[in-house]
């Protein structure tokens, strides 16, 4: 399956990258990146870079199109942490994760894509808050902003449910991979390896997911046994 990659410079979307490309099941990886990939995985025969700057990441161009036409899946592992200034802040972890969204959905409609129900993995977090109403007693503005994405992918969900299933994870505190498993295991519901997530991304958009939303306890839990039983050397 050829798989589409948002985030993949980043900590958790690197961890992504590292496991999608040693997937069986997985026979191509398109990263969505501002700059061309370096290091040991830039030139891995399975992955391709499709460039991108503001306004293609909110309107994407035939050319960028058709390297992700064909795909299976897609996980979206792309944000910036608050504070930030406000309109960037929404611009990059709302307005980026709708378009593309959308834009997938439509392509899976359209019968652009792969044979089969396209998924789109959202990487969020525990603290955002879907509820725009609801009041909060601390970084309220930065947690309904990210909750406001994740009320736009299953939007879009429900808007290409003919050929789109959604997917968001609302991971705790991330753990590097070298975390002790006594260290993961004491704080389970507050902490969750970054292999483990990963894995957890990568099975809801290789495979799907039963939860379209899930919590960090479940998908750590997801995670780590699609690690162990299909990543893992």
């Amino acid at each position: 399956m050829k798989l589409i990659l948002a985030g993949a410079t980043g900590f958790i979307g690197n961890e992504v990258l590292t496991q999608a490309l040693s997937h069986p099941k997985v026979t191509s990886v398109v990263a969505l990146s501002r700059r061309p990939l370096t290091g040991p995985l830039s030139s891995h025969p399975k992955l391709q870079t499709a460039l991108m700057t503001d306004e293609t990441y909110i309107s994407y161009p035939p050319e960028v199109l058709s390297q992700l036409a064909d795909a299976s899946g897609a996980v979206w592992a792309l944000g910036i942490a608050f504070p930030k200034e406000q309109e960037i802040y929404r611009r990059v972890n709302v307005d980026y994760t709708k378009a593309a969204a959308q834009t997938l959905g439509k392509m899976a409609s359209e019968g652009s894509m792969a044979e089969g129900r396209f998924r789109f993995a959202y990487c969020s977090g525990a603290l955002p808050e879907r509820d725009q109403e609801k009041k909060l007693w601390f970084l309220e503005e930065g947690r309904k902003l990210r909750g406001s994405a994740e009320n736009e992918v299953v939007q879009a969900g429900e808007d290409w449910r003919d050929a789109m299933d959604t997917f968001v994870l609302k991971p705790a505190y991330v753990l590097s991979r070298h975390a002790g498993y006594l260290n993961t295991v004491a704080g389970s519901t507050l902490t969750i390896r970054v292999q483990d997530l990963a894995a957890a991304l990568l099975q809801s958009a290789v495979e799907g997911n039963d939860m379209q939303i899930e919590q960090s306890s479940s998908a750590a839990a997801r995670g780590r046994r699609f690690f162990e039983r299909n990543v893992k050397a």
